[in-house]
């Protein structure tokens, strides 16, 4: 969300155009939020981000545990052009960006029947762990927030 904030901080726009509504995506490679913010190889992320700022330079780089999944920060390595973040558990982050510029975020939580969320541009959350059984994590109240 720091990293969205500060990109618009020096641009006087989003990553992403988007007037209809709010864009909401991953930080995975597909995505191409990540490539634009890191300023990676991608065509794209070059017009997008001219200067070449890494915006999440210092993020700590993933991990691979035992099971083959990458886990725990920004990985460069699978596909340089497309770099994705992921959380301790191996899942993208979810990223909800203000891109229609009205100054509000809808909440995302269900259980918290749509607040809104003012002065950001974006806001970023993981699901958390996973459940016991291995099943993704469904309780709202274990979700990882940036604006909580």
């Amino acid at each position: 969300a720091g990293a969205v904030s500060s990109f618009y901080s020096d641009y006087d726009h989003l990553p992403f155009d988007f007037p209809d509504g709010d864009w909401v995506g991953t930080t995975e490679g597909k995505s191409g939020l990540i490539a634009i913010l890191t300023a990676s190889g991608s065509p794209d992320a070059k017009v997008r981000n001219p200067k070449s700022i890494n915006y999440l330079d210092g993020f700590k780089q993933t991990k691979m545990i035992p099971s083959g999944k990458i886990v725990d920060g920004i990985d460069y390595e699978t596909d340089p052009l497309q770099p994705a973040i992921y959380d301790p558990w191996g899942q993208p982050f979810i990223v909800i960006m203000d891109t229609n510029l009205d100054g509000v975020i809808v909440d995302p939580l269900k259980s918290r029947s749509i607040l809104e969320v003012r002065g950001r541009k974006a806001l970023v959350y993981s699901i958390g762990p996973p459940n016991a059984d291995g099943t993704p994590n469904t309780d709202e109240s274990k979700f990882l927030m940036s604006w909580r």
